[in-house]
Parts: C-alpha cells; sequence; structure tokens
C-alpha cells in the first residue's frame, strides 16, 4: 500500500517520537511543556496528602489509619456515584474550579488541625480518624478534578502528566519522609494541598491537554476506542483488572500478620530508587512510541513486582522491609495505571467525568481495601510460619495474572472480528450504509450489569464519538493531502461505511458528483479503496495531522 507522507511512503512519527530521536527524552518531553501546570498541581496533591495518610516511605500503610478513612470517602462516593447514574447529572464547568477549591481547602484545613490538636493535647484516635477521613476526602476529589483537566487528551500525553508528576511527587515525598517531627510534616503537607491553587490559575492561561499534538500508538487506550465497538470492553477489562490486582496490593501491605510494615532506611532507599526507575523507564517507553507500555507493559511490571515481594517477605523473614518497598513501589505504579485509565473512562464516556472517577477510584480502593483486612480477619495471616499467606497470596496473583490477561486477549480477538464483519458489511457499494454503525450498535445493544455502573450503557455517546473522530481523522488527512472542504466531507462520511449514494442523499449532491469527489480523494492520497483509507486513519493519520 502506498503511504504519501513524503516519497519513501514512511510511516509518519508523533511529535514526541521525533523529539526522542533528535534530542533525546528531554527534547520530547518539549512536547508536553504546557502540562508542567497539571504535572506540579497534582504533585502537590499528592504530597499534601501522602503523610497525613499513606505513610509513603515511611511504612506500607498506617492501617485501619490509611484505609479506614478511605472507606468513608468510599462511602461518600458510593452515594454520590448512586445519585449521578440515576440523573445522569453533569457539573457544569463554573462548578469545577469551585470543586477544586472547596476540595483543596478541606485538605488543608484538616491537615492544620492535627497540627493544632497536637500541641493541645486533644488529638485522640477518633478526632484523628476523624480529620484523615477528611484528608481522604478533600485529596481525592482534588485528584479527580486533575484527572478532569486531562479528559480529551491522547493517552500519551496523560501517560506524561501522570508519570512526570509521580516521579516530581516520589522526590518530595522520599525527601520529607526523614523529617522526625509528625507536625512539621503536616505543615509541610497543608503548604503542598494550598500550592494546588496557583497551579489551577495557571493550568487555565496554558494549552489545554487535548490540544497536544502526540500521536497515539494503535495499541494504546485511543486505538480501541477509534475501533469504537471495542472500547468498552477494553475499558471494562481494564476495570476488572484494577479489582483483581488490588486484592492483591491490599494483601502484601499487610503480609503477612496484618500490620503495617515499617520500612528501615535501607528499605526506603530500594523503594525510591526503584519507584523511579520503573516510572523513568515507563515514561521512556511512552515517549519513543510504545503504547502498549500503559496498557500491556505496565501489567506486567506490576505482577513482578507482587511476585518479587512476595519471594523477599518469605525470605527475609527477619527483615520484611524490603518486600515492603516492593510493595511501597508496586501501589506507586498500581495509582500511576488506575489515573490513567480514569482518564480513559474521563475521555470517552458519555457521563459527567466525575462519575467515572468515583466509579474506578471506588473499585480500586474498595477492593485494595478487602484485600487488605478480610483476609487477616479470617485468620489467614496467622499462621506460625505465614506459608499458608504466602500461598494464598501466590494463588492470588496467579489468579489475577490470568484474569487479566485473558480479558485482554478477548478484547483483542472481538475487536478482530468486529472489524473483519465490518469490512465485509462495507466492501460492496451495493451494501447497506448502515451496516458497520448497525453491526458496532449490536455490539453494545445488551451491556452488562458491570458495564452499565461504569457507564459504558453503549447509548449513542459512543456512535457519536467514533463520528467524531472519523469527522476529526478526515479533516487530519485533508490537511495533509490538500483536500477541499467538500471532499473532506464526502471522506468522512465515505470512510464511515456509507455508500455513494448515502453520501450523496446526506450532502444534497447527486450520486456522480459523489462518484468523483471519492475518485478525487483516491488519486491525491494514492490509496484505492476503502479499508485503505480506514487503514490509513488508524494508523498514521495522528501522526501525519500533528506533524503539518
Amino acid at each position: 500500500m502506498k503511504r504519501a507522507n513524503g516519497e519513501n511512503g514512511t510511516e509518519p512519527m508523533s511529535p514526541s517520537s521525533e523529539a526522542a530521536q533528535a534530542g533525546g527524552l528531554a527534547g520530547a518531553l518539549g512536547v508536553y511543556r504546557p502540562l508542567w501546570p497539571c504535572i506540579m498541581g497534582f504533585a502537590c496533591m499528592r504530597v499534601g496528602a501522602a503523610f497525613t495518610l499513606g505513610g509513603l516511605y515511611v511504612g506500607t500503610d498506617k492501617g485501619v489509619f490509611t484505609d479506614g478513612p478511605n472507606i468513608v470517602t468510599l462511602l461518600v462516593f458510593l452515594i454520590v456515584g448512586a445519585v449521578m447514574f440515576r440523573t445522569r447529572a453533569h457539573v457544569r464547568k463554573p462548578w469545577v474550579n469551585r470543586v477544586l477549591f472547596a476540595a483543596v481547602a478541606v485538605q488543608a484545613l484538616a491537615v492544620l488541625s492535627m497540627v493544632v490538636l497536637a500541641v493541645a493535647g486533644l488529638y485522640t484516635p477518633l478526632v484523628r480518624f476523624s480529620l484523615l477521613a477528611l484528608v481522604s476526602l478533600g485529596s481525592t476529589v482534588a485528584t479527580l478534578y486533575w484527572l478532569r483537566r486531562m479528559r480529551g487528551a491522547s493517552m500519551a500525553t496523560a501517560s506524561v502528566m501522570i508519570l512526570v508528576s509521580l516521579g516530581v511527587s516520589e522526590l518530595a515525598i522520599f525527601a520529607l519522609s526523614f523529617i522526625p517531627s509528625q507536625e512539621v510534616r503536616c505543615l509541610v503537607s497543608s503548604a503542598f494541598a494550598l500550592g494546588q491553587l496557583p497551579c489551577a490559575r495557571w493550568a487555565r492561561s496554558e494549552t489545554s491537554a487535548f490540544r497536544i499534538s502526540a500521536a497515539p500508538s494503535t495499541s494504546d487506550h485511543f486505538a480501541y476506542v477509534q475501533q469504537g465497538f471495542a472500547s468498552p470492553r477494553f475499558l471494562s477489562a481494564c476495570a476488572a483488572g484494577i479489582v483483581a490486582l488490588s486484592l492483591v496490593v491490599g494483601f502484601l501491605r499487610g503480609y503477612p500478620h496484618g500490620e503495617p510494615v515499617v520500612l528501615s532506611f535501607e528499605g526506603r532507599v530500594l523503594a525510591f530508587v526503584l519507584t523511579e526507575a520503573v516510572l523513568f523507564g515507563l515514561l521512556a517507553a511512552v515517549l519513543r512510541g510504545k503504547g502498549d507500555a500503559m496498557t500491556v507493559g505496565v501489567w506486567v511490571i506490576m505482577q513482578l513486582l507482587a511476585a518479587v515481594a512476595l519471594v523477599l517477605y518469605c525470605a527475609f523473614h527477619g527483615n520484611l522491609s524490603y518486600g515492603a518497598a516492593l510493595v511501597t513501589t508496586l501501589n506507586s505504579v498500581m495509582s500511576a495505571f488506575v489515573w490513567h485509565s480514569i482518564i480513559a473512562f474521563m475521555t470517552y464516556g458519555t457521563r459527567d467525568p466525575f462519575y467515572y472517577g468515583i466509579v474506578v477510584w471506588c473499585l480500586w480502593i474498595g477492593a485494595r481495601t478487602i484485600g487488605r483486612f478480610v483476609p487477616f480477619a479470617l485468620g489467614v495471616g496467622y499462621a506460625s510460619d505465614s506459608h499458608l499467606a504466602g500461598t494464598i497470596v501466590s494463588l492470588t496473583l496467579l489468579i489475577s495474572a490470568q484474569f487479566v490477561f485473558v480479558k485482554l486477549i478477548e478484547v483483542a480477538a472481538f475487536s478482530a472480528r468486529e472489524e473483519l464483519r465490518a469490512e465485509h458489511a462495507a466492501a460492496s457499494d451495493g451494501a447497506s450504509g448502515d451496516a458497520v454503525a448497525v453491526r458496532a450498535a449490536a455490539s453494545d445493544a445488551a451491556p452488562r450489569t458491570f458495564d452499565r455502573i461504569l457507564g459504558l450503557e453503549g447509548d449513542s455517546g459512543l456512535k457519536d464519538m467514533r463520528e467524531a473522530l472519523m469527522c476529526h481523522n478526515a479533516q487530519a488527512m485533508g490537511r495533509q493531502f490538500l483536500l477541499s472542504e467538500r471532499e473532506v466531507e464526502v471522506l468522512s462520511l465515505y470512510a464511515s461505511g456509507m455508500t455513494q449514494k448515502r453520501v450523496a442523499e446526506k450532502l444534497h449532491i447527486s450520486t456522480t458528483t459523489a462518484h468523483t469527489h471519492i475518485t478525487r480523494i483516491y488519486a491525491k492520497t494514492g490509496l484505492h479503496s476503502r479499508q485503505e483509507i480506514l487503514d490509513y486513519m488508524h494508523e498514521y493519520v495522528e501522526g501525519a495531522a500533528s506533524a503539518q
């Protein structure tokens, strides 16, 4: 097939890929310079909650004082999510910034109250739990705000924001973990939390994330949604995988007896170095166009971290800090993937973005909390030599790995099958022009209960998204091949599966004129069939358009 991108017919690269080859990773990151306000704001949010809530680089967690407050937030989110599910409510834009302001205020005031009450000697366990619940609620809502700002961005752009902000926050958290005074750490945490407000103001003056020209890989979330009928299944598989692996993460955070593991100095250093190495490796892969780094590769890394953590727990009974270091890294990488998935849901779903953030966050934290407390409450972790606990977590890890990859294989098989059906339906101009849309709609006609809860009902919204993507791709090809405005309109409709007759009816032109436009499109692009046009759109058009 001729690829009309220069005389050599080579595949066009994304700006980040070109920069990576020309100037290394630093040059590639230059494309994403407008993301810095979101990166710093997200990092401030995470640092602001790290020590008060999670105890990163101090221990695996704080037991009931980590997951307990998260359960309170989960209950609040379940109520809000149920209302949004039933009413299909949307948060109006003027209220979005107010949501962040309220969330930051709650988070900062709760942390400052801890300091005041601790100095006054009134910091009882009940007061501590209540204030931590407010920190959890405020920081989580702020998290969803920053993820919402990434809605519509390519998955490469989303990955850069998540991975860089995590790397920055990990550096700050690691440095601050050596401050011995809890009160001082709380004061620093509240300052970071308040730092989100100027970052939000800064972000509003920069280019929006969805306008950053970064071509997606054919193996990332964006490519699956371009295929339309596969996107709900892919996103659903990711959510189910999050649940499965979160159970394992929860168990490992309390292994072997249900108590938080305190990190030694060596454990802190190991956790920090390993976390930064993994994040940098994923970032480098994304910038070099490895789209599967955040879809398949990240699963391999997380499963490997879990397996090695269990081995270290069992190998070093006297020093659990080594295993806990890998669990700390695993928890950070898991957070990155969950946030990445939330952006995918927000981008391609039809409900309010906050709804998708609430649902996926509840699945993640709910499953992790179950894994953290339920097995130990049942006495699994109290075996004298912990062999039973190790065996159970090994079995759970194996099941979760098999479950995730079987789901992803099912999605790939479903996608290939539906593409083949769509190709057959659109192969002849004599076929029904709506065949592709009918088949795609049929795929989503009877969504499962899990998909409905996720907001993947398969309603007209996904069809609208497919049409919008097709229009976008046609416009990109129009700029690349100097097509006329009418030829772009014809290309958009024709590539979506319409016959020449249907295209003519849609645009109120004669069939002969429609045929003439399509002939000219073939001549200008050097392509020879509808399927070649679709292949070109799926594989190359984003890179070609952004290179203009």
